[in-house]
């Protein structure tokens, strides 16, 4: 049995981290959108997408970015990780999870933080389980800007 191999997203991949965005249940970009957004992470130092990959299929992702804040210096969030739902429990969430951490503290960043929607309850339950643990509830605005 193969290895899951965790690796910086290509811009190939972008059909695939669709198809996983969409099983969230909420709107993703399109693929050629996502193949925008994938070019322009390879110029830029502070985000990366990394891919959890077996037998040529990717299995989820994770996308991290990391900020200069003026309260608390480089601050790294997760923007989105899913891995696919016929393959959680096997430990790809962690991997990903792992990778992600490791690139957040080369960027000097001493902690990571992350938004999880309130209905999302297996995935409180799994950030927990890697020691992550809930610090405030808020709201959440939003402005279309036309």
């Amino acid at each position: 049995m193969s290895e899951i191999i965790i690796r910086e997203a290509k811009i190939e991949d972008a059909k695939a981290i669709v198809e996983l965005s969409l099983q969230m249940g909420s709107h993703a970009l399109s693929e050629n959108e996502t193949r925008t957004m994938i070019a322009k992470f390879y110029n830029q130092k502070n985000e990366v997408i990394f891919v959890a990959e077996k037998e040529s299929q990717i299995l989820g992702y994770v996308s991290i970015y990391c900020n200069f804040e003026i309260l608390t210096g480089p601050q790294a969030r997760i923007d989105v990780i899913v891995v696919d739902e016929n393959t959680r429990g096997l430990g790809i969430g962690r991997k990903l999870m792992a990778q992600a951490e490791e690139w957040a503290k080369e960027q000097g960043s001493q902690t990571m933080k992350l938004a999880s929607n309130a209905k999302r309850t297996d995935s409180h339950t799994f950030y927990e389980k890697i020691g992550y643990e809930k610090t405030k509830e808020q709201f959440q605005f939003k402005k279309e800007l036309l």
